[in-house]
């Protein structure tokens, strides 16, 4: 399997002298680049991180070879449709050496549905009141779609 991470154009220098970093926390986040559709609207895996995660209209995406981990990835529970494709690595670095540039991107993300503000009420009603612990969130990441298609 693949992995990419996206990350900021800025960022480009600093991957390539020293890898990709950890964060405060150990971690380091990883996708599988798909697209997903939806509503007859299609999305890339990395558009809907850049857009809702860590809000980047251009970006860097790098294609990481999986021989750099020195973990195994484990699941990233974010609370979007898009969770099933995005891993965590508990690592320090990815040494330059597994990453390559994949591309730079503008961020060309469309909303899958417009919601109505009942909706997203009742989306952030469940997430914060039920899908809180972590066994819950794949079932929660289930029901966004279920609401999409109300």
């Amino acid at each position: 399997m693949k992995y990419y991470h996206i990350t900021n154009k800025n960022n480009i220098r600093s991957i390539f002298d020293n890898g990709i970093k950890c964060n405060k926390n150990g971690e380091i986040f990883l996708f599988e680049n798909i697209g997903l559709k939806c509503n007859g609207i299609i999305n890339g895996i990395s558009d809907c991180i850049a857009n809702n995660q860590i809000f980047l209209d251009e970006y860097v995406m790098f294609e990481i070879n999986n021989k750099g981990f020195k973990t195994e990835s484990i699941p990233d529970n974010v609370a979007e449709i898009s969770a099933k494709w995005q891993w965590i690595l508990k690592q320090e670095v990815i040494v330059p050496k597994y990453v390559n540039i994949f591309g730079i991107y503008t961020n060309k993300f469309n909303l899958f549905v417009k919601f109505n503000k009942l909706i997203v009420s009742l989306v952030y009603y469940y997430y914060f009141c039920v899908a809180t612990q972590t066994e819950k969130l794949d079932s929660y990441n289930r029901s966004i779609v279920c609401i999409i298609y109300v």
